[in-house]
């Protein structure tokens, strides 16, 4: 083939159409770009001396840290068991409370409540009364045969002691009958023991009870003062609210009390 030959074979039409192509697309495959860009981790000598600095800083004192957060979380669950003990604490103390109701006068009825979570055995109902020269101590738990009374509790006993439910009342009669009771077992005459009413100044209420099963009796008090106004006594409560007996100082007094009462 002539070289003038050749030159029309290169000039012709299928052959310019191959050679565009080729330009177009060149030799090497179609390349797929990735829609995910890969993220560069910097090296470690790319990292600024500060940041060096607090790196070697932790890798020395890692036990020290290590300690440190050990004692950290060791005072927070001793906060959490502080928490629980006081709510443990808070929730199974025994608490009595006294009260005066149905009027201000010595016909009003002494009311004496359990709030605690659980039932109460009341032992003794023990009377202080005072004047401005005398005091002395009774109990009067055990109705005598002077008093009047229907129904003294909820049982319809003739006694002041008895179970006492969470949340129930127990109305213990009368503080005129509750004074005059203790008038009579402080004279040598009972007939005669209802003269000092005039010099009667003031008078505490101490519940004595045994709950669940603790070892101590448990007890409560609450003071009350008497006043006179136009030919009548009045009678008033002298603290905001009944004092509880919970140290084991004073309930073993109270136990003491108690074994005295039984032996007289």
């Amino acid at each position: 083939m002539s070289c003038a030959a050749v030159g029309r074979q290169f000039q012709s039409p299928g052959f310019r159409e191959l050679s565009t192509f080729r330009n177009r697309c060149g030799n090497d495959p179609p390349r797929v770009e990735s829609s995910t860009q890969t993220r560069e981790v910097p090296a470690v000598g790319a990292l600024g001396s500060g940041e060096l600095r607090v790196i070697e800083w932790i890798k020395t004192n890692h036990q020290l840290i290590s300690v440190a957060i050990n004692g950290a979380m060791l005072l927070v669950w001793i906060g959490y068991l502080q928490v629980f003990v006081r709510s443990y604490v808070r929730q199974t103390r025994p608490k009595i409370l006294i009260n005066r109701g149905g009027g201000t006068t010595l016909d009003a009825l002494c009311l004496v409540s359990n709030m605690s979570s659980d039932a109460i055995y009341v032992e003794s109902i023990i009377i202080r009364l005072q004047t401005d020269d005398d005091d002395w101590t009774c109990p009067v738990t055990e109705l005598d045969g002077l008093e009047e009374w229907d129904e003294p509790t909820d049982l319809n006993l003739k006694t002041r002691q008895g179970t006492l439910d969470p949340g129930k009342v127990r109305n213990m009669g009368t503080f005129r009958t509750i004074i005059e009771h203790a008038l009579r077992a402080s004279s040598d005459d009972p007939q005669l023991g209802t003269d000092r009413w005039e010099k009667l100044k003031r008078l505490d209420v101490r519940i004595v009870a045994t709950y669940g099963s603790e070892d101590l009796p448990i007890g409560a008090n609450r003071w009350f003062s008497l006043s006179r106004k136009e030919r009548s006594a009045v009678i008033l409560p002298r603290t905001a609210g009944t004092v509880q007996i919970r140290s084991r100082r004073e309930r073993r007094k109270i136990a003491r009390m108690l074994d005295a009462e039984v032996q007289d």
